[in-house]
């Protein structure tokens, strides 16, 4: 198996209720991630700020990821997601 890294990802949803939608779309994606070789370690939100999202994934590179999202920016952006608030983070495995 190559070598690969934790991929931390925050943002935020457009409001509290469209989280829930947001998270819906997240779980019915997976196979869609793992067949692009990344796996969904844990899915979060903020406890007092529920519109705050967290993410942690492993796959083999942040390019690898962020080609993903960019390949499913509609779907990710009508889920509520909001694109410009998404900050990115690596880590080692």
């Amino acid at each position: 198996r190559p070598p690969r890294s934790t991929h931390f990802i925050s943002s935020s949803a457009s409001d509290v209720y469209k989280r829930q939608d947001w998270k819906e779309v997240f779980d019915d994606d997976q196979e869609n991630l793992n067949e692009n070789g990344i796996e969904t370690l844990a899915v979060g939100y903020e406890l007092d700020n529920p519109s705050k999202v967290r993410i942690a994934l492993s796959a083999e590179s942040l390019e690898a990821v962020q080609e993903f999202m960019q390949g499913n920016n509609e779907t990710i952006e009508d889920s509520g997601h909001i694109i410009e608030t998404t900050v990115f983070e690596e880590f080692s495995d």
